[in-house]
């Protein structure tokens, strides 16, 4: 095991802790930019998936929320690698780095890995959510296409929700006959997660092109609060929330104390976000 593989988690929580103090700038301080550059050659130095994947997630965390900052020296043949590695961690992270890093050629094959029906669907799959995850566009302008693929269906639905596309009512309501079940929840919670969608949907609710049934209450809760009035007049008044229900929202707020929101994860909180949330609401 190589020396860097051996100090994989020290190098790790380094890096955290130097970008975390410069949050929000997209210049890397020359002192940071020397310790990215240790992970990058650590990174290289492995066959090791695991710690690849370790160290290239905390990279990740160290430059969270930063555009078009200057690629390490090696990144672009390193990036090329990786794409190729067998861990799925291993090569999301690595494109999502690549992005960052202004690369238009990873962006490009992630693209071309999409739309391509030899790639394993999986593959397809976790290679768009990463894209939209981006807000890549034209990944977004993909989705009318890779909708109609079955294994990808799904994934193409949902996506809708995660980057914001003008089109994606049309596409989805008029496919919606034709989908199967989860499907069509899918489409309800999507339409639900923008006001501009919501408002299509309600459209839909009144041309009973989908039925009020079709909405469960925890979403029709949501649209209520996105449209108001002129939602409960078609799909009818809400349940009133049980007594259970109100006592563990009361619980869980107590919960969220100040000293225990300081101390919260919060990559991991944007992954429960995107895995539970992400079909009804809108994090930014």
């Amino acid at each position: 095991m190589t020396m860097y593989a051996k100090h994989a988690v020290t190098i790790f929580m380094l890096l955290g802790l130097l970008f975390v103090q410069g949050a929000g700038e997209d210049v890397v301080a020359s002192n940071d930019f020397e310790s990215f550059q240790l992970v990058v050659t650590a990174v290289g130095s492995t066959t090791d998936t695991s710690v690849q994947a370790a160290l290239l997630k905390g990279m990740l965390l160290g430059l969270e929320g930063r555009r078009s900052v200057r690629a390490p020296e090696g990144w672009s043949t390193l990036s090329n690698t990786l794409a190729c590695s067998t861990s799925a961690s291993v090569r999301q992270h690595a494109l999502a780095l690549s992005q960052i890093f202004g690369d238009t050629v990873a962006v490009a094959s992630a693209l071309e890995c999409v739309q391509d029906s030899s790639v394993a669907a999986a593959q397809r799959c976790s290679t768009l959510s990463l894209l939209l995850g981006q807000q890549n566009q034209e990944a977004s302008q993909l989705l009318k296409v890779l909708i109609d693929e079955p294994a990808l269906t799904l994934s193409a639905i949902r996506g809708y929700a995660v980057v914001r596309n003008d089109e994606a009512p049309a596409v989805l309501i008029s496919r919606y006959s034709k989908l199967n079940a989860q499907q069509q929840r899918a489409v309800v919670e999507t339409l639900a997660s923008r006001k501009a969608y919501a408002e299509a949907l309600l459209e839909a609710l009144k041309m009973n092109q989908i039925q009020p049934s079709a909405v469960p209450v925890q979403v029709a809760r949501s649209l209520k609060n996105l449209l108001g009035k002129k939602f409960t007049d078609v799909y009818g008044a809400l349940p009133v929330v049980g007594a259970e229900r109100e006592h563990l929202i009361k619980k869980y707020k107590k919960l969220c104390k100040p000293s225990a929101v300081a101390a919260a994860d919060a990559s991991r909180g944007r992954a429960v976000f995107q895995k539970t949330c992400a079909a009804c609401h809108v994090l930014y």
